[in-house]
Parts: structure tokens; sequence; C-alpha cells
């Protein structure tokens, strides 16, 4: 007998035919125009950003710069091998370490371009990776367009104004603590050297004949020749060297490439760069009218993603507190200190995008440190334990104790951060080993979205052996009835996996026995366990809840009071939307014994709990989605969904292998699967199993509206032109009162048989 819901399933289903609603489906996932969809995404200045609290930000990965302009053009440089480090007073204390800036590049103009602006348009551009800046004021206008170049390791500003008479251009290079100034025919600079290390900064310009000095100030600038208009192209680069290097001379080699390659050959490459980086991954959120937190939602989304790419390419992890955008000279308490729950935030929010070249330097700064873990690891006990915080150099410490935060000094200025009040160090053992066995964990979820055989054998499996045989050897010390139900369930599915790996590596074989009855002796898992046993909390964001918690700043920095990004709670956050949208959940008895396609019992792809996934598991009611994202396996997973309701599911297969997914409509709802040709299965189960291979594409649709009777359209976007709103949090800069608007605002077309509705999701006839 057909139940209530049932009926309005149904009739809900009925009124959505009728409307030939569109979708954006290219036979094997998402049709996407990437450059007008991420045009949506751009953070709007209508304002000039006059202080640092603003600033926005640029980076390569390893060089990075937070912009404003506070009567110039400001730039304050970082770079992710910056460390200044001291050895403790205290004997058996572990050395201080801070990173710190670069140093400032400062652009002055006479008449100043950047005060009483009539016209002012700031943009961050995410598709291109650079910033655009109109000035329109009464001495004359200027544009400017700036990007850390992806492929020389350099910034890149390129100039140009136009003056109502002879005006003044200077270029200035300064730090704010001791360093040596130098002015060499063209270059100006710093050079510092640091306890272990010595660094230069160097800037040059192109396209306009400028002399090179030195100031009383501890600076040095460029001053470019007064003429009432003039376009030139600025280079700045940063080199690091060991104490008997030669920085100045590895700065110099890099702007000499630069140079020969020009200005329109490295804004190519810069397009070209980010324009690959998107497509990895999609993700639109839309709601009703009252609810602008999914739109809000979507472009802080993409903000944090970009800001975990512009600080996770270099040698080091980016540090959480700030990563390469300070905007606030070197004034960070506690700055060198790595957190690795933080680490993991940053790394959870890389996995489902589809972006694990951003987690190398994680990855890889914990294998270095294997060594160091394990000569710490307390005597007579195997494996290696994982510090909770640690400095560059892999020594462990204390983590920082924060302070409650105070309030603002005034509305209009407010306070830096929440800061440390003290820090502690000698470091505090884990009694569980629990550190150690999240992180490799999520390590090795890593390599399950993406699996390499590389990537398994040399930081995979060493990680997971080390986590694992430790956590083993403290629990065996114990009665199982002593060790808490999450640390079985986190052990009990290391053990699973390090035993899967080791058989397919073929390495360890003398242990795997040992490890087998290790796991037998935790016992089976309870209920209560089961989500932690599959690698995950079940849990549902509220991002009204979660926008009031990570106060983001106008460009899009978490927490950001000052103009110091949480880059941590950038990562969380990436990892929360990714999670709204697709999810791995583990299968219980039933969901099994429904199952279509031959699911068997036991351990499920790389030792996992055998698990399916789930498409938009909790998008809030009302809502339309659409995304492209990597789940485990190698499965490239793309779907839409309209006001709260799922229109289909699309599956590729990169690698091959059994994928198993839910019935996106839920038990008892006719379901079809098939790969464009013919279908494969029509069932009502709760689950399906698809044996696929490399490179094939399977759709999964309503039995009862399938999606030829929908339109196919590309998915497009509207160049956004205003900053964006949400409650009280906006991301953008409004114009100043009392002046017109820069831009005028959007008004849309009339939409004839499509409803407005559609077009607010992103369609275009």
């Amino acid at each position: 007998m057909p139940t209530l819901a049932s009926a309005h399933r149904a009739v809900e289903a009925a009124r959505l035919n009728r409307q030939r609603i569109p979708i954006a489906f290219d036979g094997s996932g998402l049709s996407v125009d990437y450059p007008s969809v991420m045009a949506e995404q751009d953070l709007v200045y209508l304002r000039a950003p006059h202080r640092a609290s603003e600033a926005m930000p640029i980076g390569d990965g390893d060089l990075g710069a937070a912009l404003w302009t506070p009567g110039c053009l400001r730039l304050q440089v970082q770079k992710s091998d910056l460390w200044r480090s001291a050895t403790a007073e205290r004997s058996g204390e572990p050395e201080a370490t801070t990173q710190v800036a670069a140093g400032t590049l400062s652009l002055f103009t006479d008449p100043a371009l950047f005060k009483g602006s009539a016209h002012y348009e700031q943009r961050l551009s995410l598709y291109n990776g650079t910033i655009h800046i109109e000035s329109d004021a009464d001495p004359g206008a200027c544009q400017i367009t700036a990007f850390a170049s992806a492929t020389t390791g350099i910034i890149v500003i390129h100039y140009a104004d136009q003056m109502l008479r002879n005006g003044q251009r200077q270029i200035e290079v300064s730090l704010g603590r001791r360093a040596h100034p130098f002015a060499l025919g063209h270059n100006i600079g710093l050079l510092q050297a640091l306890p272990d290390r010595r660094y230069a900064m160097m800037a040059r310009i192109e396209g306009k004949q400028a002399e090179a000095s030195l100031t009383g100030r501890g600076s040095a600038t460029l001053t470019v020749e007064p003429c009432r208009s003039s376009r030139f192209t600025l280079y700045l680069s940063v080199a690091t060297s060991p104490v008997d290097g030669d920085p100045v001379r590895l700065a110099r080699a890099r702007l000499d490439t630069a140079m020969r390659k020009g200005y329109d050959r490295l804004l190519r490459e810069q397009r070209q760069h980010w324009s690959h980086f998107w497509q990895k991954s999609v993700v639109r959120l839309h709601g009703p009218e009252d609810a602008p937190e999914a739109a809000f939602a979507t472009n802080l989304w993409h903000l944090a993603l970009y800001q975990l790419a512009c600080c996770s390419r270099g040698y080091d992890p980016p540090l959480a507190d700030g990563g390469l955008f300070r905007s606030l000279g070197d004034r960070r308490e506690v700055s060198g200190i790595y957190q690795s729950a933080e680490l993991r935030s940053i790394l959870d929010g890389l996995i489902a995008t589809n972006h694990l070249e951003l987690s190398v330097p994680i990855v890889d700064s914990f294998y270095r440190m294997l060594p160091q873990m394990a000569a710490r690891t307390e005597s007579g006990m195997a494996g290696a334990r994982f510090p909770e915080a640690f400095n560059y150099s892999g020594a462990e410490v204390s983590p920082p104790v924060f302070a409650a935060p105070a309030p603002p000094e005034t509305p209009e200025e407010p306070l830096a951060r929440d800061l440390p009040a003290r820090f502690e160090s000698g470091g505090i053992a884990d009694p569980s080993g629990a550190e150690g066995l999240l992180t490799a964990l999520l390590v090795w979820d890593a390599w399950r979205c993406a699996p390499d055989i590389f990537f398994l054998k040399e930081r995979a499996y060493p990680l997971l052996r080390a986590a694992s045989t430790y956590a083993l050897d403290l629990a065996r010390l114990r009665p199982p009835a002593m060790l808490p139900s999450d640390e079985r369930a986190l052990l009990r599915r290391a053990l699973r996996a390090l035993r899967w790996a080791s058989r397919e590596i073929d390495a360890d074989e003398e242990h795997r026995a040992d490890w087998e009855l290790g796991e037998r002796s935790l016992g089976e898992p309870t209920a209560m366990e089961i989500w932690n046993d599959a690698g995950g909390p079940l849990w549902h964001v509220d991002l009204a809840e979660r926008l009031r918690a990570l106060r983001p700043g106008p460009q899009g920095y978490m927490r950001g009071l000052a103009g110091v990004p949480d880059i941590a709670a950038a990562g969380a956050f990436c990892a929360e939307v990714s999670g709204m949208l697709l999810r791995e959940e583990p299968l219980d008895v039933d969901a099994i014994a429904e199952s279509v396609g031959g699911v068997h019992s036991g351990a499920g792809f790389a030792g996992a709990p055998l698990a399916a996934l789930r498409v938009f598991p909790e998008l809030p009611p009302g809502w339309s989605g659409s995304f492209s994202l990597i789940a485990p396996g190698g499965f490239r997973v793309s779907a839409e969904a309209l006001e709260g309701r799922t229109r289909y599911a699309a599956i590729k297969s990169l690698l091959g292998g059994v994928c198993r997914i839910f019935n996106p409509w839920g038990p008892g709802i006719r379901i079809r699967v098939h790969d464009g040709h013919q279908v494969l299965h029509q069932t009502s189960a709760s689950v399906i199993e698809i044996a696929t291979r490399s490179g094939e594409a399977f759709l999964i649709e309503q039995g009862d509206n399938p999606i030829v009777r929908s339109v196919r359209l590309r998915m497009a976007g509207k160049r956004n032109l205003a900053p964006r709103a949400a409650g009280p949090y906006q991301l953008g800069l409004p114009p100043t009162p009392g002046l017109s608007p820069a831009v005028r605002p959007f008004r849309a077309p009339e939409a004839g048989e499509i409803s407005d509705r559609l077009l607010r999701a992103g369609f275009q006839p």
C-alpha cells in the first residue's frame, strides 16, 4: 500500500517531468563552462582596502603575498622556508622557531592615485589566480595586474597609469627588522642572514628607466623618471641558500628567467595553470531567496581552496596560523609551531577535491620525521610515537595554550587574532597512540582516493606501519576493556589496512600473523563504533552556525580578524562542504542483504570496512546543488540535485574496480544503471554494486524520471560584480558611502518558460 511519503514523491516527480528540468550532463560527468562558472566566484572590492586586515592573497604555493592599498600599492611578501631559530636558554628545551616575512614592497605615486578614488574596483580572479585593480581619482587613473607566477617562482606586477600632469613613481623594498638593503644597477633588494640560512629579496622593473638608490630609512628604492603616463612590469623574487651560499645570485637568476619569458607569456602560463587546477573538481550550491548561505558557502569554499593552493607547494607545510598571508609584519607569537590536528584539517580538505598534489609538503614532513619519532619513542616500544605539536625541524614541543579572546579595541580595527597566552616546551607523550593513528589513517584515505603504488610503498605504508605498531604495543599493556571504543576502532581499522597493504606490496610477511592476532584481541566492533571504524563520524552541517564560528573576513579568511587567516579552518570547511555532497558510509547487514551486483561480506577496497558512497547526504531541504568530486577507489562522482531532490549520479572510474553506491532516492525507489549503451541494473535495492574498468562511465537515474526527459545544457555562471553577503558576513568590500558604485547591479533578463529558480541554479538556455 503506498505511503504518504511515496505519494508525495510521485507527485513531485510528475511536476518535475512536466517542467523538463535542465541538467548539465555530458555523458560521463558535468558539462561545465569553467571560465564563467569561476567568474561567479570572483572576490570584488569596490573601495580601496586601506587596512592590512582587508589584504587580498596571492601565492604560488611557496612564495606568497598579502596585497592592499593604504594610499599606495603594498605587498607583504612571505616564503615558506624563511625560518628564524634560536636555541632556548633553559637546557633540554627544543629550539624556538618562527617563520618570518621576507619584506614589504610598496609602489608610491605622486600625486597619490589610491586616495579619494571616485571609481575603484579590485578583483581576485580565481580562475586566473590574479588580482586586477582599477582606480580612478582626481589626479589620474591606474590599472594593476598582480600574481605570483606559478611557473617561475616570482611575483609579477604589471602597472599602468594616466595622470593629468607629470608625476613620480617609486618602488620601495623594506623590512621591519634589521637587514641589509642593496641597490645594484637596476636591481634593489634586501639581504639577511638567519641562524641557519640566508635569503635575498630582489626587485627589478621592465619597460621604464629607473634609478636604484638606498634611503636613510634602511630601505632601497627604484625611482621612475617623471612622466604623465607610465607603463612597466615589476618583477620580485625571493631566494634562500645555506649560510655560505649566495641568495642574491639565485634571486637575480630567477628574475632573468622571468624577464626572458616576458609578461604576456607569464600571464598565459598563469591562466593555464589555474584553469587546470579548477577543472579537477566542481562544487555549486543554490538555495531559496531566503537562504543566501548557499551561494555564500560556494564562494567561501572556492576561496578556501584557493588559499590552500597558494601556500601548499613548498618544502615545509603551511603554518595554520596565517600561512603565507600575514599582513602585520612579524608580530605573531609561537608562529613556528605545527600541530598535527591542524595539518590533518588541511589535508582533509584536499582529499575529496582531487588536489592531493597539495598534500605533498604535509605527508613528506611526517615521513621525514619518522627517524626522530622512532628515536623519541619510549624504550622497549616498537614503531613511532607521533607528536601532537612540533617545530619545522621536527623537534617535539607542547601545543600552545590559548587564552580567551579579548574584545576588539575599536569597532574599526579589531585585534589581530586569538593569540596564545603562553608557550610551554618539552613535549607531552601520547598515551594511546591515537595521534599517530589519526594522521596515518588520513594519509591512507588520501591514497585510497588516488591509488598510486609509489605513494603506497614510500609514504602511506611506512607511516601506517609506524603508527599501528606503536599503538598495538600500547594496547597490549592494557586489558581490552580499558581501551576506549574510539581508540579500538582506530587501531582495528589501521591493522586491517596494514595487513592489506603488506600483501599488496609484498612486505613484512613475518608480521602479518601478529597484526591479525592484535586485531582479534580488540574484539568485534560495536554498533557505536561502526562509524569510527569506517573512518569518519556522522555529522550534520549547519552552514549558518559554521559561519558564526568561522567569522569569515572580506577576503574569505576564516577567523581572520586582522588579515591573518586560519588555514586549518579553511581545510576543515572544504572537507565539510564536500562531505555535504559526497560521503563514504559503512554498510550494515541489512544493506548488504538487499544489495545488487554480488556484494559480499568482508573488507572493502584497500582493507577498509565494507562501505558505499552516498550522494547529497547532508543537502539542506529545498537547496539545489551540483558537484564533481573524487571518491575512494579512484572514482570521479558527479551529481545534480534540484530543490533537495537528486536528478542523477554519474560515476567515472579512473582506475577500474568495484564501486558501491547507495540508492540516491532511498530504498524502495526503482532506479536504472546504464553505461550509455545498455542498462546494467534495474532495481529498488538500497545499495548498487558496479564492476568497472578504467575509463568507463556509468549513469544512475530514477526509473520513473529518466534524464532523457531533461534538457541538457552547459553549466554556466554570471561574472560576479559586487560583494556577496550572508547575514552579518560579507565577501568583498562595498563602495564608500556617498559614492556611486563602480558597476551597476546585474539584472536578470526575462527567462521565458524557464523559471527564476533555474536561472538562480546557474543554467542558461
